[in-house]
């Protein structure tokens, strides 16, 4: 007799949650190829449609609410005899061992959780693949199939501990709940209250404490809210491997719980009426709980009061729906004081931990050494985004160690509790840095510190003596961490010639290139003051992103090809760029030209640079059109020209906007003249849009003579849009007659 696995009762499982299971399987694969299915769609309804990058979290996202389901549905089919006094006697009585009846069920369940996940996980990917439009790296599929495996596997092991202690399916559910998610649902309003009374802790950043442990609640909480630490989830080993272990933890106390329960239980909320009142208990205390959290941090008492009414409601209604009899639910009730209790326990654990944060300013010399933390907004690591850029991950990994920095950092530790306890929070969180202090006693606290602006500067120099520190931010990632490029398929080319270039840099430009890059929100005390004229000593710039997997995170990175540092790299960008937008530019102009946008728009707008007409500069030219049925209900034509242009680009007030008519003055005398609002019938509009295009060579030219414009367009399409802006040289005599007769035009 088999202790472990008996293949009849295998069977037998496999028989009865066939039509859950196939059903199940059936959602998970629909929700699974929903959005590549409609990326097929939009690449083949738009040729134009810019190449998508899809997330490592997003690309099956749609499985992420059948994935608790399955367990849920599998699991009360397989143990449902638990639940009928009937059947529990039968099962009890059948000549297998309890461990084997426990594992072979699982095991069933465990055979449909591959079916459900794995073959919709596949099926994304290569609907995914074959999308020329769509990049998804196949690291993706693995790390969301042992993610949701796992994730399985807890569920399980929750629902069975429930499934083992109680008689109603009802109540095995609310306990099963209770053990998922009761634990990690009170660490995580704990850190947050704390977070909103004393921000200088970070959520993320507390060890065990933080969601990212733990699969369920992370997974949970991102699916109603797309935050950073959930999109990281996926790729979180220690979570992994955490809620791995609990499934484990849960699974094995699930099978001692299953062998001792006795076949009585069958049909009983609970083994025991105080038993019975534990668990209204735990299940209504996160009402009472959360209640107490927003009273905390908005100092307000009615929020707990109003919570505290709605749970006793949700209690008594939960405890009749499991006793099913008014006098014996009444009797629950004496389980309302102590939530009432728990709660203010609450608020004295949160309350003392506040005050232990704002107290434990460190000593200088306690402290070993400092690592700089990416919170979206930081100076130090220069990106400001919702997925962290490469350098800010590796900055992550490495710690700094200076007297000058753990100076710097105790000073600001305790001028940022002062802020707090003055409730100078918007000062506060204008200017915090994420950073972990690694003590020489082996401890380590991470600490949201107010940085102060006068010593920003300082605080940059001391970094920048660091070897490591430049050598991190002068890094850029290898072919083995780049899997994407961001909007454009020619990019790879680009890379290719850029990681040439950017080799023979040298490390003071490599740190130009990085304080100014695309990643970077504008550290101006990390480089000079940003002025125009030290922007313009760096000549053009064109940019590029990657996007990848970096010491199993996912980073994206954008930086600018200068020209003057770069020459072969930009002459190469411009060139590919403006072949791909001309070939944006044909289609549109062949379905404006060949009248067949359906209710679409097109939009045309030339910038020439510095060109004169009359003594008049010329700012831009609008070409706007607005068609329904194929026939154009609306044209509106709108130049702009300054006068006075020997007093340079000094423009009026309002100059770039759409308001106003007619001459305007500004504060310097200069004049706006424009043309706007020109009404054309179809044929007119054909032979104006043509004249205008005729104002431009739109070939592709290295070194432009005469003068530039700059051109950009879009097209509305029905469903979709093309937009596309480039550089082009201007014919000065067609652009001059177009004007005239815009001039004319407007007149009449």
């Amino acid at each position: 007799m088999s202790y472990i696995f008996d293949r009849h009762l295998y069977k037998e499982g496999m028989r009865q949650t066939k039509s859950i299971g196939f059903t199940m399987f059936a959602l998970s694969l629909v929700s699974a190829i929903v959005m590549p299915v409609y990326y097929l769609y939009a690449a083949k309804k738009n040729h134009d449609m810019s190449v998508v990058y899809i997330s490592g979290t997003g690309f099956a996202g749609g499985l992420r609410l059948f994935a608790f389901l399955i367990p849920l549905f599998l699991l009360a089919k397989l143990f449902g005899f638990l639940y009928k006094r009937g059947s529990s006697d039968f099962y009890h009585a059948l000549p297998y061992k309890r461990q084997c009846i426990y594992f072979t069920n699982l095991l069933v369940a465990c055979t449909w959780y591959v079916i459900c996940i794995i073959v919709p996980l596949f099926s994304a990917t290569l609907l995914f693949k074959i999308n020329t439009k769509v990049r998804c790296p196949w690291s993706y599929l693995g790390s969301n199939l042992l993610v949701y495996m796992v994730l399985e596997l807890f569920l399980s092991g929750a629902y069975l501990i429930g499934a083992s202690i109680v008689g109603r399916s009802k109540v095995a559910f609310e306990v099963g709940i209770i053990v998922a998610f009761l634990p990690r649902v009170l660490m995580f309003l704990a850190v947050i209250c704390v977070n909103g009374v004393v921000p200088l802790i970070d959520s993320n950043y507390v060890s065990y404490l933080s969601t990212k442990y733990n699969l369920a609640m992370e997974l949970s909480v991102g699916a109603m809210v797309d935050y950073a630490g959930y999109r990281s989830s996926f790729t979180f080993a220690p979570g992994i491997i955490i809620t791995l272990i609990e499934a484990v933890i849960y699974i094995v106390l699930g099978l001692i719980l299953f062998t001792k329960r006795k076949s009585e239980v069958a049909e009983n909320a609970a083994p025991n009426f105080k038993a019975l009142i534990i668990i209204q208990v735990l299940l209504v205390l996160v009402i009472f709980i959360f209640g107490m959290a927003n009273t905390i941090v908005e100092e307000d008492s009615t929020i707990f009061i109003s919570a505290a009414c709605f749970g006793t409601i949700v209690y008594f209604i939960s405890s009749y729906i499991s006793l099913r009899k008014l006098k014996e639910t009444v009797k629950t009730l004496i389980g309302i004081p102590l939530l009432i209790a728990l709660s203010f326990v609450f608020y004295f654990v949160v309350t003392m931990a506040g005050e232990h944060v704002l107290n434990d300013v460190p000593d200088a010399d306690s402290i070993e050494s400092i690592t700089i933390l990416d919170n979206n907004t930081s100076f130090l690591t220069g990106f400001m985004g919702s997925t962290k850029s490469y350098s800010a991950i590796a900055l992550e990994n490495e710690s700094f160690s200076d007297p000058k920095l753990s100076s710097l950092v105790v000073k600001n530790y305790d001028y940022t509790a002062t802020l707090i306890r003055e409730k100078r929070l918007e000062t506060y969180s204008s200017e915090n840095e994420l950073i972990r202090i690694n003590y020489k006693n082996g401890k380590s606290a991470v600490r949201c510190i107010y940085i102060d602006p006068d010593i920003k500067e300082t605080f940059s120099d001391v970094l920048e003596t660091k070897e490591k520190y430049r050598e991190i931010v002068c890094s850029i990632p290898t072919d083995g961490e780049v899997e994407s490029f961001q909007n454009k398929e020619y990019n790879k080319e680009i890379w290719d010639c850029f990681c040439k270039e950017y080799e023979k840099l040298s490390e003071e430009k490599k740190l130009i290139m990085y304080y100014k890059s695309a990643d970077n929100y504008g550290p101006e005390y990390m480089w000079g003051d940003y002025s125009e004229e030290e922007q313009d000593d760096l000549g053009e710039y064109d940019t590029i992103s990657v996007r990848g997997l970096y010491m199993g995170q996912e980073y994206r990175s954008s930086y600018n090809i200068y020209k003057s540092f770069m020459p072969e790299t930009y002459r190469l960008s411009q060139k590919l760029s403006f072949l791909d937008n001309k070939e944006r530019f044909n289609r549109i102009n062949s379905k404006f030209t060949g009248r067949n946008i359906e209710n679409g728009d097109l939009y045309l707008e030339a910038m020439p640079q510095d060109f004169i007409y009359k003594g008049m500069i010329v700012e831009s030219i609008i070409f706007n059109v607005n068609i329904y049925d194929e026939e154009i209900s609306y044209v509106s034509f709108m130049i702009r020209l300054y006068e006075n242009p020997e007093e340079g680009n000094n423009k009026p007030d309002g100059a770039g906007s759409n308001e106003g008519t007619g001459d305007e003055e500004g504060d310097n005398g200069s004049k706006i003249v424009r043309t706007s609002d020109i009404q054309l019938d179809s044929e007119e509009a054909y032979e104006w849009y043509n004249q205008m295009i005729d104002c431009f060579n739109m070939e592709y030219q290295e070194n432009y003579t005469g003068t530039k414009s700059r051109i950009f367009g879009s097209c509305y399409d029905g469903d979709y849009s093309i937009n596309f802006s480039f550089d082009v040289a201007i014919k000065n005599d067609k652009l001059t007659s177009f004007i005239k007769m815009a001039e004319e035009r407007n007149k009449k």
